[in-house]
């Protein structure tokens, strides 16, 4: 199962502008939750979105700084 994720940091946060980081996991063996914290280059996530594509065999997961 492959697992996308894209992580914002946005105006609310502090930051002037939004920021997303995006990357791929492949072979995932542990899907998040929403509201589940993911750390990620030093920063912690909470997770707000996850969406399943069983055709894909795909994991999309959102999350917000």
């Amino acid at each position: 199962m492959k697992m996308e994720f894209v992580l914002m940091r946005g105006k609310d946060d502090g930051y002037p502008q939004v920021e997303v980081d995006t990357f791929e996991i492949v072979n995932a063996v542990h899907i998040p939750r929403i509201d589940e914290t993911i750390y990620y280059r030093g920063r912690d996530y909470r997770v707000s979105e996850v969406t399943w594509d069983f055709e894909e065999d795909r994991v999309f997961v959102g999350g917000r700084f």
